[in-house]
This record gives C-alpha cells, structure tokens and sequence, in this order.
C-alpha cells in the first residue's frame, strides 16, 4: 500500500448527472463517515440542473470536483474517477445513494484484515425518493456472500450493489467499465473479476439506495437491456463450459431478469430444462463445486417461479414443488408463498 497500512487513504468516488435533488444527501452521508482519511473524487457529467453549483458549495478539502465538458455518460465517467484515485482503496458510491454511518471504517477494517479479497459489498436499505424505506419481497438482504457463491450467481443476476463496494485497488491490475455495456457495465465487470478475484458481500446494510423514475437501469429500455444480458450471459458460459448457448436457451436463461417482458405460459417449463442442462454443463466441467452449484440453480429455480407468480401465473407453485431439485420442508412454506402471491395478482 502507497499510505499508512494501519490508517490507508480511502478514495471516494462519485459520479453525478442531473441529480441536484439527491446529491447533497450522498455528499453529506460520506463528510459525516467517522472514518476520515479519505479523498472524494466527484464528476459531474454534463449536467443540464444544478448539480454542478451543488457540488461546488462544499469547501471541504478533501473534496475534488472535476466536470466533463458534455455528458459522456456513466462507465466513461466511472473509468475517469478510477485513474484520478490516489488512495489504496476505492469506495463506490452513486450520487442518489447515501452511505450508512459507519460504514468507510466497517469495510477498511475488513479489507485489511482479509489481503486476499479484491473488494467488498453489503446488503443495502432500498428508499424512495422521499427517503422512505422501501419493503421489497426479498428485502435486498445479500443471498450471496462467500466468493465461489457470489461467481456461481453472477452467472445468472447481478448479486452485487455497486453503491455498496469498496475495493483493494492493490489487487484491481487497472481492470476498468467496459464502455459498450450501460448500464450493465458493472455487471460485465464483477463478472471478469470474479474469475479470478474473491468477491465478498457482508449481510449488514451499508447503503441506501435509492430507487426512482431516473435510475440509470430504469431509464434504459428493457430490450437493449436484455440484449447485453445475452452478451455477458454468451461471455460467461463459453468462459466456464465452454458452451454457447442457443438463441432461445439464451432467452430462456436471462428472460427472468425483465419484468416487462412477455413470458409465455411454458416458461417454467423450459426453464426447468435448461437448468437442469447447466447442471450437467458443471458436472462435465466442474467449474463450480457441485454441490454449491445445486443450491444456486435452486435459488434461480425458486427466483424463476417468483418472476411468473409476479405475472398472476397460478400454477407457479406447482412448477416450484414439482421440478426443485432438492425438496426440504422449508420448499412447504415457498410453495404456499408463490402460490398466494400468485393468487393475488392474478386477481386484483
């Protein structure tokens, strides 16, 4: 480390467009941390509101704010902030999200007692734009925590919050967004580190994120979404098995992710097929322990039947009971939860 291994710089890094009506809350959540040996690096990205007059009336020294002449968008502005870090580790935080007291000394103690970890996330508090705490069915609590957990997931969903992280940049090697993927370019990017990097996701919240209309992911067109989800999902499984999917297994595989989009009444059935073809993909290749495997294929499973429960589907229940590839009693109270989840969209 380039500072003092007991007290290592920290820096901050925020990008920022057009969010004059958060950014003084995301600003505030990171001078008022306990921990203080840090810089924070803000961009604003061309912003057309007062974003930038935000910034710019805050004399705390620690603050650097640069400006890009027009708007570049967000994974040139990311990759802009990661070579203007000076600190040994960088902590991620988008200009809408608020980091949670605490929260710098938490992840600095734990990034140097455990060397070997490339960088750390936390489950994360979801608010509205009002600031209220938002209750969502999984209550964004982290599934995946350990490394091979969070690598076999990522095959499937994004499992980490980039508003959440804080990185070694020791042991980063200067890996940087790629810019064709917005706004999946964290997505594309954990997916490369995890390859070769233990990734780490802690349970405690260490963020709010905010969830509203102008989300970078909201704002993006589900079927351009979809269609760099095919990109990294092909990336993944030619990486790991060595296997390109077909055009419909690839449908099949990343359908789930978009709410929006139609399903069609056999896709749990498909579904449960193609998992049931990754399963045997990993036992040929065994780049995931198997039985750790089982369980991430049945936490998809379980996540797939949700996605068509959510769509008013009856029999989503059914499907879950009847095609889970292990069978515990907690799968009893999963079956009655799709199932009236089921029941009540279908209705109202």
């Amino acid at each position: 480390m380039t500072n003092n291994i007991q007290n290592p710089l920290v820096s901050v890094l925020m990008p920022a467009f057009n969010r004059d009506q958060y950014i003084a809350a995301s600003i505030n959540s990171v001078l008022e941390q306990s921990y203080t040996n840090f810089e924070f690096i803000i961009i604003d990205d061309g912003s057309t509101d007062k974003t930038l007059e935000i910034i710019q009336q805050y004399t705390d020294p620690r603050i650097r704010g640069l400006s890009n002449e027009k708007n570049m968008g967000i994974a040139f502005t990311r990759n802009k902030l990661m070579q203007a870090a000076k600190g040994d580790f960088i902590m991620l935080l988008d200009s809408d999200d608020i980091a949670l007291p605490g929260r710098m000394q938490t992840q600095v103690d734990y990034l140097l007692k455990h060397s070997d970890v490339l960088l750390v996330g936390s489950s994360v508090i979801n608010i509205d734009d009002q600031n209220k705490e938002l209750h969502q069915k999984n209550e964004n609590i982290v599934k995946e925590k350990e490394p091979e957990e969070i690598k076999a997931m990522l095959l499937f969903r994004n499992c980490l919050c980039q508003s959440s992280l804080m990185i070694n940049k020791a042991l980063l090697h200067g890996e940087t967004y790629d810019l064709n993927y917005p706004p999946y370019e964290d997505y594309e990017l954990w997916c490369r580190l995890s390859r070769k990097h233990k990734l780490i996701n802690e349970t405690k919240p260490q963020v709010k994120y905010r969830m509203h209309a102008t989300n970078v992911s909201t704002t993006t067109k589900e079927a351009i979404k979809m269609d760099l989800f095919n990109k990294i999902s092909q990336q993944q499984f030619l990486y790991y098995f060595n296997y390109l999917p077909t055009t419909k297994e690839l449908y099949t595989h990343c359908l789930w992710n978009f709410a929006s989009l139609h399903s069609g009444y056999t896709y749990l059935a498909d579904s449960g097929k193609w998992l049931k073809k990754i399963k045997l993909l990993n036992v040929e290749k065994r780049a995931f322990e198997v039985g750790l495997f089982a369980q991430t294929l049945k936490n998809n499973w379980y996540e797939r039947c949700w996605y068509l429960a959510e769509k008013g589907y009856l029999f989503a229940g059914v499907y879950f009971i009847i095609l889970t590839p292990v069978f515990s009693l907690c799968d009893v109270n999963n079956f009655f939860r799709l199932t009236l989840k089921s029941i009540i969209n279908k209705f109202k």
